[in-house]
Order: structure tokens, then sequence, then C-alpha cells
């Protein structure tokens, strides 16, 4: 299939808004991840649940994970970190689940992201094919039961807003869930739109602030004081697409990817749009786990969007089985999407630069 030919039928048949077979097959996809999230033993879930039910008996949010759950009958397999890793509002949202035992509060949990993410599919739809091809990032994004698929809503929907308010709500809350979107925000100052930077902080601050109250300052320090040694250890999993990997690697630290995201950011100053920001997002977070490759659905041509959805399907066969060669294939397929996410973001770049005056 050529270019031009996709885009055809990209434009004729894969942009339905509210269509049944739209529906359909989201519907389909969004129920075999809940499904796998039954299946699978490691829940990122875990994280917020146990975090919730300590602050609820006074205990630390920041005890070892394994800890806790011998307390609260969590599976140790189940535990994904060394400690809770996820913002204060992640717990405060966990918080009236802990009043179920582990299994129907996990249960409870993916029907409620399978719901949300299908209301925001449903309001914004990316296209049909982008849906088909990436549904295993979908699926195992639901499967392990992370919030990101609901920051994913929150900022495509935005993205798709822009340069409205709504994408300064709709950032704000992102953010507030899961720290990277705040690399967004920083955009919008670059892109000299003060009033939606400013809008964007407030709506990203007033939720934190209401998570730390909820979970207490000592435990808030605590969070921020753990989040390099989490960047640490999960640097290097070949679930993780960002450049830290090479940088790990190298033995350099983060600092190279910090001065990579300044000047990111620096550049998007004369961009039109706030797109190249979603893939400069991938490559500079320390952590971009496979599913949050659904950023870029919607703006990956034929080529990426199959070299993607291959990569991401191998990544999730290898990783669920116990072959010889999944820490190889894992791994491979972990760079060469890092591959296209860096080729994707010169790409949107130079396609929204603004014209010389």
């Amino acid at each position: 299939m050529t270019e031009q030919t996709y885009k055809k039928q990209d434009r004729n048949l894969f942009e339905p808004q509210r269509t049944m077979m739209y529906a359909l097959v989201v519907i389909v996809v969004l129920v075999i991840g809940c499904l796998g999230s039954t299946f699978s033993v490691a829940s990122d879930f875990a994280q917020d649940y146990l975090a919730a039910s300590a602050i609820r008996d006074g205990r630390s949010a920041n005890a070892p994970l394994v800890q806790l759950a011998r307390i609260y009958g969590v599976p140790e397999s189940a535990v994904t970190s060394f400690q809770n890793a996820h913002p204060p509002l992640a717990i405060l949202w966990a918080a009236p689940f802990t009043y179920f035992s582990w299994d129907t509060a996990r249960f409870l949990w993916s029907i409620q992201l399978m719901v949300l993410a299908g209301i925001f599919l449903m309001i914004r739809p990316v296209r049909l094919i982008d849906f088909i091809l990436l549904s295993p990032a979908w699926i195992f994004g639901l499967a392990v039961g992370n919030v990101d698929m609901v920051v994913i809503g929150l900022v495509l929907t935005a993205v798709s807003s822009f340069p409205s308010i709504g994408v300064s709500i709709l950032l704000g809350l992102a953010a507030a869930l899961k720290v990277y979107p705040l690399f967004l925000i920083a955009g919008l100052l670059a892109m000299r739109r003060y009033f939606l930077f400013f809008t964007a902080l407030i709506f990203g601050a007033l939720p934190t602030l209401l998570g730390m109250v909820y979970i207490g300052f000592g435990n808030f320090i605590g969070w921020l004081l753990y989040l390099p040694h989490n960047i640490n250890l999960y640097s290097l999993s070949a679930f993780n697409l960002s450049l830290a990997k090479v940088t790990t690697l190298l033995k350099i630290g983060h600092v190279p990817l910090i001065i990579l995201g300044a000047l990111m950011i620096y550049v998007q100053r004369r961009q039109k749009k706030i797109n190249p920001l979603l893939p400069g997002m991938l490559l500079v977070s320390p952590l971009a786990w496979l599913h949050q490759i659904l950023f870029l659905s919607h703006r990956l041509n034929f080529g990426e969007l199959m070299g993607c959805s291959i990569c991401c399907l191998f990544i999730y066969a290898f990783g669920l089985s116990d072959l010889p060669q999944k820490s190889f294939v894992c791994s491979l397929c972990s760079v060469l999407l890092t591959l296209i996410i860096l080729e994707v973001y010169i790409r949107l770049f130079y396609e929204g630069r603004t014209k010389q005056p």
C-alpha cells in the first residue's frame, strides 16, 4: 500500500466519527484489555491501592510495597515497584477502592479504566486503523491497570482542542495524575500562549494540592525523593521507550535528557501546533512505557504506524512468554520504537515550522 493510497483510505474509511463500526472495535479491544487484567499478575494499580490503604490506617504510604502487600492481602507478584512512585492525586483516586478486597478492587478499577478510555475515544476518536494496529498497546495499558490510559485520553483530547482553554484544563489534570505532561505545559510557554500556560499550571496544582493534603506532606516529600531511584530501576526495561536507555547504558546520568528536553521546548516557539512535543515528551521522559506510544495516534504515517504496530505486538507477546529469546526480542523492539519516535519528532517538527517573516 502506497502512502498516497493510505492517506486516501484514511480520509474515506479510517476516520469515522461515531459509526457503529468504530464503536464496535473500541468496545472489543477495551473489553479484551479489561479481561486481560484478570490474567496479568502484575498491576500498577497495586501501588495506589496499597498506598491509599496505608494512609487510611495511619501507616506510611512510602513503606516498601511488599510489606504492605502482606498486610492488605495483595499478592507480592502484583507489586511492580519497591515503593509507591505515583503522584498524590492517583493515590487519592484509589482511596474509595481500598474498602474492597484486592481482587474486587482490581476488577472495579479495570472496569472504570475501560469506561473512561471508551468515553475519551468516542469524544475524540483516533483513526480506526491506528486503534486496530496499536491495539496491543491499549490492551497492555488496560491489563496492568495503569492510570496512563486516562492520561492519554486527556492529552490527546487537549492537543486536539489546541489552542482553546480546554487544552489548559485537560493538560493540567493530566500533569496532576502523571508528572511528564508538564513537558507539554512548558511548550505552551515557549509558544507564548501565556494564558493557557498559567491556566494549565493552576489546573495541575489544585488537584495535586488536594492529593498532597490527603497523603500528608511527609508522604509527599518521600514520594519526590523516591522518584530518581524508581527511574534508575526501570530505565533499562524493555518496556521503556525513552532515550534514558541510552544515557543509562553510557552511565552519563540524565542531565543530557534535561538539556535535550529544554532544547525541544525552546525550538517549539516557532511551531504552529503542539504536535512535535508529543514524541519529544516520550523521548526525554525518564520512563516512557509501551502503552504511551498511543500519544502518537493520528500523527503516524503508514510506515511509522506499521513499525510501531509490529514492535508493540512482539513486545507484548514475547513479554508474556517464557521463551529464551524473550529478553533479546523485547529489547530490540524497544530500541526500534525509540528510533521511530525520534523520526516522528523530527518529521513533525519540520512539518510544523512557521515560515520566516
